[in-house]
């Protein structure tokens, strides 16, 4: 059975590519940098994965989580996989600034009036990614939605 990411995620997202273990995505919100990582797996929790697994989620968290704290030029970067709403593994690199609309609370459940990215953003960014990582590490992926 092929691998499909969640349709929320989809609907919420731009797809920009892949690392190795996860496929990258770009929610909805441009004031603020928000990433999510969809492992290729039918594990729901983190704890589930084999240690190997856990080790390449927790580098390509972190490794993104140092490319969104400098090109973004955050004051914080917020890690979490919860997934009461979407089961699906996921999990969010977040940049926050002192000055957006939900500092210092978390944004998940935040009301957001969605402010999505126009397309030479969301190219801007993919190619941000390539430029940092290289294409060995991050494999662009155009999104269709």
């Amino acid at each position: 059975m092929a691998f499909d990411i969640d349709p929320v995620l989809r609907k919420d997202c731009h797809l920009l590519g892949r690392f190795r273990y996860a496929y990258l995505l770009l929610y909805r919100h441009r004031p603020i940098p928000w990433f999510i990582l969809v492992p290729e797996t039918s594990e729901t929790e983190v704890v589930e994965l084999p240690h190997d697994d856990q080790l390449e989620l927790f580098h390509e968290t972190s490794i993104l989580g140092k490319f969104v704290k400098v090109t973004f030029r955050v004051d914080k970067i917020n890690l979490g996989a919860i997934g009461n709403v979407v089961r699906q593994m996921h999990v969010h690199v977040i940049g926050r600034y002192e000055s957006d609309e939900c500092w210092p609370g978390v944004v998940w459940g935040a009301p957001l009036v969605r402010e999505d990215y126009f397309v030479d953003e969301v190219e801007r960014i993919r190619q941000q990614l390539v430029d940092w990582f290289g294409r060995e590490v991050f494999t662009p992926e155009v999104d269709n939605a």
